[in-house]
């Protein structure tokens, strides 16, 4: 099966090759013809500049059909705009062939021709600005290993804010216990200082010493 859907695909573009120098050769045999009935009429040919683009436009057709023979020798199929290049191949060989029939009405068309360098510049800009933003791709192993790295991170991260959590809770655990504590030492100072007054002064009395829940304290 494989070997025949080899052969298919080869001749499929065999045949289109064969097409593709006929155009060539007609579009060839079409300029050439109207510039020979030119001459007959008018006894004018083409200026320098003419032939220079014609011969820049032939160049290009080659180059074209070279790299067409390497993607037909590659086993691609010329027809599936989805393998290689071919299918701006044959875009460039379309417009090389027009420009160079429109010609004939005015040198201008040959301007059409920055089409192709115009067009080529903008896929790789795109391109490269494509690559930019996705990066290189990753292998299976190394999606792996960014997907554990992550992973890790992320339980860090969680571990961090518990523990950061957790101290906050403590401490506020502990400061409202020790306020009991701190009231109970507060009293039992109070009362000490009362004893020592006491012992220091026996007139004083005590109903004139207040608690500290009353905030002052009077000594006479």
């Amino acid at each position: 099966m494989a070997n025949q859907s080899e052969k298919r695909v080869a001749a499929k573009n065999a045949s289109r090759m064969f097409i593709l120098r006929c155009l060539w050769a007609a579009f060839e045999g079409f300029y050439f013809l109207v510039i020979f009935l030119k001459y007959l009429f008018s006894h004018k040919l083409p200026g320098f500049w003419s032939w220079f683009m014609v011969a820049v436009a032939n160049v290009i057709c080659m180059i074209m059909f070279v790299y067409l023979r390497h993607e037909c020798e590659a086993g691609k199929d010329l027809a599936d705009s989805k393998q290689g290049l071919s299918q701006y191949f044959h875009d460039i060989l379309y417009v090389t062939w027009f420009v160079q029939v429109m010609s004939l009405l005015s040198n201008k068309f040959w301007l059409v021709l920055l089409v192709i360098p115009g067009y080529a510049l903008y896929k790789a800009i795109t391109f490269c600005k494509k690559a930019r933003q996705t990066g290189p791709e990753l292998t299976p192993e190394q999606q792996e290993l960014a997907k554990k790295k992550q992973e890790r991170s992320e339980r860090r991260s969680e571990q961090r804010r518990q523990k950061w959590s957790g101290s906050g809770s403590w401490s506020h655990t502990a400061h409202t216990a020790r306020q009991p504590n701190l009231e109970a030492h507060s009293q039992a100072s109070w009362r000490h200082t009362v004893r020592e007054l006491k012992s220091h002064s026996p007139h004083t009395r005590s109903g004139n010493l207040k608690s500290p829940c009353r905030q002052s304290v009077h000594l006479t």
